[in-house]
């Protein structure tokens, strides 16, 4: 891809990486990395927040993802990150590998669950899974989960929220020689899966992309109560006035029938 491609690919291996916060306590562990990329005399930057916190519940930020003790939270920024320098406008493509051990004859498996709750997380109904063949069959292997949406604004809110559209996933060999090269000295087979997610008509200033990467099974989202009571109200309601009106029709038969006995004895 030359400079005037529309196409343009950004390596990592040009950004300058440093530890910009660490929380380390028994109620959470957190590392924040925070990358520089030096390109077309502008200062590009790459966030990466990984966030560990051992109990079950939803997240603090939009999407609202869940996390568990076996789950870590990845929020993925990208800051004035442009494409080439006649471009204000740019769409992103996270490409993301994931590496499985499991048999080579297994593959990982990509699941997308619709819901009618959409409290937690506005307007987005789907979310998406990738289990290794291990996660599906005994909840003993890896997974990722995320929603396909992304946020153009550093304060997250459903204004500032985008359409992230997923790529399905295929397999390959490996490409990063560290990786390969542990893998054979440990004796192990590995599966490599690689996704694409490309962020809809994004500026240039701003993108936060949020994943849960976890062992065992991806947690499951249950109806929040807001959404069990409008459930509620939307079946009681019409149940209520049927019976209503079998119990008026049985009442008003009975008096007519009690009616009617005491005129045939008079």
């Amino acid at each position: 891809m030359d400079e005037k491609s529309w196409i343009h690919s950004q390596s990592l291996k040009r950004v300058t990486w440093e530890l910009k916060e660490q929380i380390i306590t028994e109620k959470e562990a957190m590392v924040r990395l925070h990358g520089t990329m030096h390109q077309n005399r502008s200062k590009d930057i790459i966030d990466i927040k990984l966030d560990l916190l051992p109990y079950k519940d939803y997240a603090t930020e939009l999407p609202h993802l869940i996390h568990t003790a076996n789950s870590t939270l990845v929020d993925i920024s990208l800051v004035n990150l442009t494409t080439w320098r006649y471009y204000n406008s740019s769409r992103f493509a996270l490409h993301l590998v994931l590496v499985s051990t499991d048999s080579a004859t297994d593959t990982m498996h990509n699941v997308m669950r619709k819901s009618l709750d959409d409290e937690h997380t506005p307007g987005v109904f789907e979310i998406i899974e990738i289990k290794t063949p291990a996660s599906l069959s005994s909840e003993a292997g890896g997974f990722v989960q995320f929603r396909p949406v992304g946020y153009t604004q550093r304060a997250r809110n459903v204004g500032s929220s985008t359409i992230a559209h997923v790529s399905d996933f295929n397999r390959g060999q490996v490409s990063c020689e560290a990786v390969a090269r542990d893998s054979v000295r440990a004796g192990l087979k590995i599966d490599v899966v690689r996704f694409s997610e490309l962020l809809n008509m994004l500026t240039k200033f701003h993108e936060n992309r949020s994943y849960t990467i976890g062992y065992g099974a991806p947690p499951i989202e249950g109806f929040s109560l807001f959404v069990i009571v409008i459930i509620s109200v939307g079946l009681g309601v019409p149940v209520l006035l049927a019976l209503s009106g079998v119990l008026y029709a049985v009442r008003r038969k009975y008096r007519h029938n009690a009616h009617t006995q005491l005129t045939n004895e008079d």
